[in-house]
């Protein structure tokens, strides 16, 4: 839905996997957990978001591909036309 209802879906996602990930990694830090944890969290939590956002965006661009429209090009009619003469019945 989001493809279809934004004007730059891409830029747009890039910013809120962007955002939701500095969240993920910054949350950690504000907990009483021992600072080897906080960090370690963190790192996970990048990865992920960053794991996601790849995964997400390639599959934003294969789903929204552009045609691409040859000049000069006649697509032939289906069924073949028929005209007298051509040897067939």
């Amino acid at each position: 839905m989001l493809l279809l209802s934004t004007p730059y879906p891409r830029v747009f996602f890039g910013w809120i996997i962007g955002l939701a990930t500095v969240v993920a990694v910054v949350f950690p830090f504000s907990t009483t957990a021992p600072l080897s944890q906080k960090f370690a969290t963190g790192v996970v939590n990048l990865v992920l978001g960053v794991a996601i956002g790849s995964l997400i965006a390639e599959v934003s661009r294969r789903a929204t591909r552009r045609r691409v429209v040859r000049s000069g090009y006649d697509r032939p009619t289906y069924p073949p036309t028929r005209t007298p003469g051509d040897g067939y019945s």
